[in-house]
């Protein structure tokens, strides 16, 4: 029996380059990641001004509200103004994850967006 990919991916707005604009970090909310086996996370760097670079991760925790903590090797390149502009994409093996995930970007030197 054929399924449908819808059961098996969960598409999220996690975060966008807009909520990036300027130095310092920003979190997606939390992403509910029960019943899937594995998650896409696609990255728009967008623009990298000056001598700014940009450090996505992935992190986990047990519950949406808990303390988070870095997913090993769920971690993108360092967007720098010479690799901005670009889309990237990551595959997570959900099986030895915990339920909920973010996306953290840290912005630094200069404006990113």
């Amino acid at each position: 029996m054929r399924r449908n990919l819808n059961e098996d991916v969960k598409v999220v707005y996690a975060l966008g380059a807009e909520n990036r604009s300027g130095a310092g970090a920003v979190l997606s909310p939390a992403i509910d990641t029960a019943g899937f086996t594995d998650c896409l996370v696609l990255l728009n760097a967008g623009g990298v001004a000056g001598g700014g670079s940009n450090t996505v991760i992935v992190t986990e925790c047990a519950t949406s509200g808990g303390a988070y903590a870095a997913i090993t090797g769920a971690a993108f390149t360092v967007v720098t103004p010479t690799t901005d502009n670009q889309e990237y994409i990551g595959r997570i093996d959900l099986s030895g994850t915990e339920r909920f995930i973010q996306i953290s970007a840290t912005d630094a030197g200069a404006s990113c967006a």
